[in-house]
C-alpha cells in the first residue's frame, strides 16, 4: 500500500513539475499585456487596462476598437474569445474614437514584481513540500502539510500563466485555490488525531473534495469559445465563494474542537489556541481584504499579490514546529513573538514618522500603514531570531565569551569521570590554566595536619601553602585564591597566578571561575570520599582473617590489585615514552654539540659532565620503571628478578642484604599472578626495612615444601609493638604492612609476624602454589 502511495506521489510530482515548467516558460516569454475587451454589436472594444505596462497605457485607452491581433481579426484570436482579454500577442492594431489607426507593438518581456513574487513563492513552497515529504515520511500530518505546500505552490506558479490567458493555467490556479481549504481541513483532522488522539469523521472532507472534482470537470467548458467566458466568470465567483466557505468551515471546526475539548490538558489548549492565531494571520488578510470585496463586486482593498503571502504563515509555522519537534514549547514561542511585536511598535512608529518628516508629508496614508506594518514585522522577526543568530555568530562577535563557555562545557563534562588527583591535574587543571592564559594554577587540599597541592605551570608551592594557611583570599599581589569546599575534615582551594599579560584575573574570568568552582566542589568532594573509602576498605581487607568473612571481600582485593598494577604500568609506559625519550634525544644533541667543541677542552668537559648527569637521571628512571613494571618476571623468572632487585638495593642500603632462593625453583612453573604478588611483597619488605628497621642485616629466603611456598624475612633492627593501631590519614604515606597482609590473604595464604621493640622483625608468609600459566 505504501509503495502504491509513493508511486502516486512521484507521478503527481512529475506532472506538477511538467506543468510548472510550461507555465514558467509562458510567463517568461510572453509579457503581461492586461487589456480587457468587450463585444459591442459584433465589434471588440477596450473595456479596461489592468496592471498594463507604461507603453500600453500611453497608446491604448478604454473605448479604443480592436481591429487585428497579430494580423488576424479578433474573432480568430482564441484567448480573446474565451477570456475577453488580449494576451500572448506581439502586435495589436487599434482604432481610436477619433478614427486614428495605430499598431501597438508589445515590447520584449521584462519580469516585474507581480511575476517574481509568485514565482519565488512557488519555489519556496515546492521546496518546503519536498523537504516535509522526504524528512517526515512516517508522519501522516507532516505528509498532508507537504501537500498543502504543494497546493499553495500550484496557486503561485500557475498565476503568471493564468493572467496571460492560458486555459490550463486558469484551470490549475482556480482548482488549487478551491482545493486549498479542503487540504487544510484534512490536515487539521489528521493533525488532531496524531497529536491529540481526537477522532473526527472524514465524510465532510470527502464531500468537499467531491465538490472540487465536479467544479474542475466543468472547467472543460473553457475550451468552448461560445460559452467559455460565461463559464469562467461563474467559476470565478464559485471559486471565491468556495474558498471563503472553506475558511468558515475551518474556523467552525476549530470552534467545535475548542469547545468540546476545553477541559483537556494545558498542552492541547495551547495547541488549539496556536492554530487559531496562525489561521487568523494566514487567511484573514487574503479573505477579508482581497476576496470579500471581489465577491461584493468591488475593487480589492488589498492586492491579492500581496495578501496571498500571508497564507504562507500557517503552514510555515507548523512546518517549523513539526520539523524542529517543538510543539510542547508553543506557549513560549507565542509569548516570545508577541513580546517582540509589542517591543517593535514604538521603533516602527518612530521610523515611519522619520520617513514622513523627510518626505514632508507626501506619503499617502495607505502607504504609511503598509510601511508601518512591514517595519513592524521585520523588527519583530529580527528580535525573535536575535538570540539564535547571536549564538551562531558568538565565536566572531564575542570570541572570549565563546571560548570560556566552550571550556566550561568541556570541563564540566570531564569532571563527571574524574576519580583521582592525577586526573584532576591532567584533565581539569591543565584546561583551566590554558583557558585563562595564566602562568600556573593549583588545587589545594588542606587537612588539619598537612597540606596537599597539585599544580600546573609556574607556581610557588610554598607561597600557595602560605596563602591557604593565612586564608589570604583577597588583594594578594600575585595570586587569586578561591574557596572550593570547607569541611571539618578538610578544606579545598583553587589558586591562580597572574595572567601571562602580567595582570590579575578580570571580572569575566572570576565569574567564569565561580561557575567552575560550583562543578569542582562536587568533584573534589567525590575524590575525597573515594580516597577515604578506599583507605577504609584496604584496612578492612587487611584486618579480616583468612576465613569465610575474608573471602567475601576477595572481589575487592582482586579489583584493588588490578587497578594498582594497571596504574603502575601506565606510569612506567609514560615515563619510558616521554621523559626517557626526551632525555635520550637531549643527550644525543649534547654529544653532537661536544664533537663540534672538541678544541675547547674546558667547555667540552663541562658538557660531558652534563651528559653523564643526564645518563644518571636516565638510569634512575629506568630503575623506577622496573620497580613499577617488573617485565623481567616473564623473561627470566621470579628468582632472578628478585636477585636483580636485591643486588641493586644492596648498593643503596645501609644494611647487609642477603637473598636465598635456590630452594624455590619450582615456583617458576606456576602462574604469573602469584609471582607478581610475591615480587611486590619482597619489594615492600625491602622498602619497609630501609624506612623503619634501622637494621644492620636483612635476609630474605624463598623455599618450597609440601606444595606450599614460603617467604621468610628477618632483620636485626629496632622492631615495633605488633599490638599498636596505626591510623592512616588521607593524603598521608602508604600502608606497606597492610598491603603485604592483603596480598597474602588474596593468595589464600597465612601471615605470621614475630616482633617486639628492640628485638628485630621476623615475617613468615606461606602460600599454596596454584597451578596456572607458566612464566
Amino acid at each position: 500500500m505504501n509503495v502504491v502511495i509513493d508511486m502516486k506521489s512521484k507521478f503527481l510530482f512529475i506532472i506538477f513539475i511538467i506543468f510548472q515548467l510550461w507555465f514558467s516558460y509562458i510567463t517568461m516569454v510572453h509579457p503581461y499585456i492586461g487589456i480587457h475587451v468587450k463585444n459591442v454589436s459584433g465589434a471588440w472594444f477596450v473595456s479596461e487596462l489592468e496592471q498594463a505596462s507604461p507603453i500600453i497605457l500611453n497608446q491604448v485607452k478604454p473605448g479604443d476598437r480592436i481591429l487585428a491581433i497579430d494580423g488576424l481579426s479578433p474573432e480568430e484570436n482564441f484567448i480573446l474569445k474565451t477570456g475577453r482579454v488580449i494576451e500572448q500577442a506581439a502586435v495589436i492594431r487599434i482604432m481610436h474614437p477619433q478614427g486614428e489607426v495605430i499598431d501597438v507593438s508589445v515590447v520584449e518581456n521584462k519580469l516585474n514584481k507581480l511575476d517574481l513574487f509568485p514565482f519565488f513563492g512557488g519555489i519556496l513552497c515546492l521546496g518546503l513540500s519536498i523537504a516535509l515529504l522526504l524528512k517526515l515520511k512516517r508522519s501522516p500530518s507532516a505528509k498532508l502539510l507537504g501537500f498543502v505546500f504543494l497546493t499553495i505552490a500550484a496557486v503561485f506558479m500557475s498565476l503568471g500563466a493564468s493572467s496571460r490567458g492560458n486555459i490550463f493555467g486558469s484551470i490549475i490556479n482556480r482548482t488549487s485555490l478551491m482545493f486549498l481549504p479542503v487540504m487544510f481541513i484534512h490536515f487539521l483532522v489528521v493533525f488532531f488525531k496524531e497529536k491529540g488522539e481526537l477522532e473526527f469523521s472524514f465524510k465532510f472532507v470527502r464531500f468537499m473534495q467531491g465538490v472540487v472534482v465536479v467544479a474542475t470537470i466543468t472547467k472543460i467548458l473553457y475550451f468552448i469559445p461560445s460559452v467559455a467566458y460565461r463559464v469562467s466568470q461563474t467559476t470565478n465567483i464559485i471559486t471565491i465563494f468556495f474558498f471563503l466557505l472553506g475558511m468558515l468551515v475551518i474556523f467552525s471546526y476549530l470552534a467545535v474542537v475548542s469547545i468540546r475539548y476545553r477541559q483537556r490538558s494545558g498542552y492541547f489548549s495551547i495547541l488549539t489556541k496556536t492554530i487559531w492565531i496562525c489561521l487568523l494571520i494566514s487567511f484573514l488578510p487574503f479573505a477579508c481584504f482581497s476576496f470579500l470585496p471581489l465577491l461584493l463586486k468591488q475593487a480589492a482593498w488589498l492586492d491579492p499579490y500581496y495578501s496571498g503571502w500571508f497564507i504562507l504563515f500557517f503552514p510555515l509555522s507548523f512546518a517549523y514546529l513539526i520539523i524542529s519537534k517543538q510543539l510542547y514549547d508553543i506557549d513560549i514561542l507565542l509569548r516570545r513573538f508577541f513580546l517582540t511585536g509589542v517591543i517593535s511598535i514604538l521603533p516602527s512608529a518612530a521610523l515611519v514618522g522619520i520617513a514622513e518628516a523627510i518626505l514632508q508629508g507626501h506619503v499617502p496614508l495607505k502607504e504609511s500603514v503598509y510601511l508601518f506594518l512591514t517595519i513592524l514585522v521585520v523588527l519583530s522577526l529580527v528580535l525573535y531570531f536575535l538570540e539564535y543568530f547571536t549564538s551562531k555568530f558568538e565565536p566572531v562577535m564575542f570570541p572570549r565569551k565563546h571560548k570560556l563557555q566552550k571550556a566550561l562545557r568541556q570541563i564540566s563534562k570531564n569532571l563527571g569521570s574524574i576519580t583521582s588527583f592525577r586526573e584532576m591535574k591532567e584533565i581539569i587543571l591543565v584546561d583551566i590554566v590554558q583557558t585563562l592564559q595564566v602562568y600556573g594554577g593549583a588545587i589545594v587540599f588542606r587537612y588539619p595536619e598537612h597540606v596537599e597541592i597539585i599544580s600546573e605551570g609556574d607556581i610557588d608551592h610554598e607561597e600557595v601553602e602560605r596563602v591557604v594557611k593565612m586564608e589570604w583570599h583577597e588583594d594578594h599581589p600575585s595570586y587569586t585564591c578561591m574557596i572550593v569546599n570547607r569541611h571539618e575534615e578538610f578544606s579545598s582551594y583553587l589558586v591562580m597566578t597572574r595572567k601571562r599579560t602580567n595582570t590579575m584575573l578580570g571580572l569575566e574570568d572570576s565569574q567564569w571561575l565561580s561557575l567552575i568552582i560550583s562543578y569542582l566542589a562536587v568533584s573534589l568532594e567525590n575524590i575525597h570520599l573515594i580516597r577515604k573509602l578506599t583507605l577504609k576498605m584496604q584496612e578492612l581487607a587487611a584486618q579480616l582473617p583468612n576465613e569465610e568473612a575474608g573471602q567475601d571481600l576477595i572481589w575487592f582485593r582482586k579489583l584493588m590489585f588490578e587497578l594498582q598494577e594497571k596504574e603502575r604500568v601506565r606510569i612506567a609506559t609514560d615515563l619510558h615514552d616521554t621523559t626517557m625519550q626526551d632525555l635520550f634525544f637531549l643527550k644525543k644533541r649534547f654529544a653532537s654539540f661536544v664533537d663540534r667543541l672538541e678544541p675547547k677542552k674546558e667547555i667540552s668537559d663541562q658538557f660531558r659532565s652534563i651528559i653523564e648527569f643526564i645518563e644518571i637521571i636516565n638510569t634512575n628512571l629506568r630503575q623506577s620503571c622496573f620497580d613499577l613494571h617488573p617485565h623481567l618476571l616473564q623473561e627470566i623468572g621470579l628468582i632472578q628478578t628478585i636477585s636483580k632487585l636485591v643486588e641493586r638495593e644492596s648498593y643503596e642500603s645501609t644494611f647487609d642484604l642477603e637473598f636465598n632462593g635456590q630452594q624455590a625453583k619450582a615456583i617458576e612453573g606456576r602462574d604469573l599472578d602469584t609471582k607478581r604478588h610475591l615480587f611486590r611483597m619482597v619489594q615492600e619488605l625491602i622498602n619497609n626495612a630501609k624506612k623503619h628497621s634501622r637494621a644492620s642485616k636483612v635476609s630474605i629466603r624463598l623455599s618450597v615444601s609440601g606444595g606450599r611456598f614460603t617467604l621468610d624475612y628477618r632483620d636485626n633492627g629496632v622492631g615495633f609493638d605488633s599490638e599498636r593501631t596505626v591510623v592512616h590519614e588521607i593524603g598521608g604515606s602508604g600502608m606497606g604492612m597492610e598491603q603485604i597482609k592483603t596480598r597474602t590473604l588474596y593468595l589464600n595464604g597465612s601471615f605470621k609476624l614475630d616482633t617486639a621493640r628492640g628485638q628485630g622483625v621476623r615475617i613468615q608468609i606461606t602460600i599454596p602454589i596454584r597451578e596456572g600459566l607458566s612464566a
